[in-house]
């Protein structure tokens, strides 16, 4: 969470939101949070809020700034969650998710209607909170609060921004939560050959880590992402835990589509200058096009000598030059 330049609550928000794949609303959540309010005077339902993000509505004269200023902030909040794939829960646009997606900053904020219909709510932490005038939000018999506030001299506090919170659903999302962690821990335990390998993308591996491993003898860094076995271990929570939806036995697990989970981790251009640099076939003189093995370093060409008469085919690749 330190590397997401946001209170806690809100990187909190941004990472677990991740998780369950709900990226974009995450973000555009955080983005709201993170600016004064875009709608003055317009309720207190957060879900309107989303809506002139999306531009699904438009704000009054004087209040485009702040909306365009909370876009670009949910830009930069997706720029710094970029690369790590999504898998969208099965209607990421209900609007019940929002108070699910709330309620990972705010769980002490969740709060229950005292009576049906009125304006006043109990939080979890014990504390009342209610509404200052008639809002739609009071049909709703539970909320997640995201800003609430008192005046000298008031016992309850107002609320002043909340969302509508189904809590079976969110008992959903925690047990969901769970289900991913104990499958996660299941792949640590027995490895990464539990998932569905084939030659070719463990070629394909060799190919990123030769690149990795060039660039770092080099300059000491490297555009290129760890993708080796301990870096994937280290980091199933990004990169396979979002694909995990239809996974509940072991069995399930070589259903992945496993080579697209892990190109999706290479961003553009490095996919096509991988292509270019490290090859997994090498045309050579003689027309036939041979397939390299980067399994061992350097990589090895196993072709003819004759068909490689006057050949200058390895000058270009970086990785076959040594």
């Amino acid at each position: 969470m330190a590397e997401l330049p946001a209170h806690p609550r809100i990187a909190h928000l941004l990472l677990r939101g991740q998780d369950l794949g709900l990226a974009d609303l995450a973000c555009d959540v955080a983005a709201l949070l993170g600016e004064r309010d875009i709608l003055r005077g317009g309720g207190a339902d957060l879900h309107s809020r989303l809506a002139l993000l999306s531009g699904e509505s438009r704000a009054a004269r004087g209040g485009q700034g702040g909306v365009q200023r909370a876009r670009q902030l949910a830009r930069q909040y997706r720029g710094q969650l970029r690369g790590k794939p999504r898998n969208p829960v099965a209607d990421p646009d209900h609007p019940r998710w929002l108070g699910a997606v709330l309620a990972l900053a705010y769980p002490d904020r969740v709060a229950q209607q005292r009576r049906e219909g009125g304006g006043e709510y109990r939080l979890a932490n014990g504390r009342a909170a209610l509404f200052a005038e008639a809002d739609v939000l009071m049909k709703s018999p539970w909320l997640v609060i995201a800003d609430l506030g008192s005046r000298q001299g008031q016992r309850e506090e107002r609320i002043y921004l909340a969302a509508e919170f189904d809590p079976v659903l969110f008992d959903a999302v925690l047990a969901e939560q769970a289900r991913a962690k104990a499958l996660l821990g299941l792949v640590r335990r027995k490895g990464l050959n539990l998932l569905a390998w084939t030659p070719e993308l463990r070629q394909w591996q060799a190919r990123v880590a030769l690149l990795r491993q060039l660039d770092l003898e080099k300059d000491g860094h490297s555009e290129w992402p760890d993708l080796g076995d301990d870096a994937l271990l280290a980091s199933l929570e990004y990169w396979l835990q979002p694909y995990l939806g239809k996974v509940s036995r072991l069995s399930h697990f070589s259903n992945l589509d496993l080579a697209s989970i892990l190109r999706n981790l290479l961003p553009c251009p490095l996919p096509q200058r991988l292509d270019e640099l490290a090859p997994s076939h090498l045309a050579v003189p003689s027309g036939s096009s041979i397939r390299l093995d980067y399994s061992e370093q350097p990589p090895i060409l196993a072709v003819r000598l004759q068909e490689l008469s006057s050949c200058t085919c390895c000058r270009q690749h970086v990785g076959l030059c040594k």
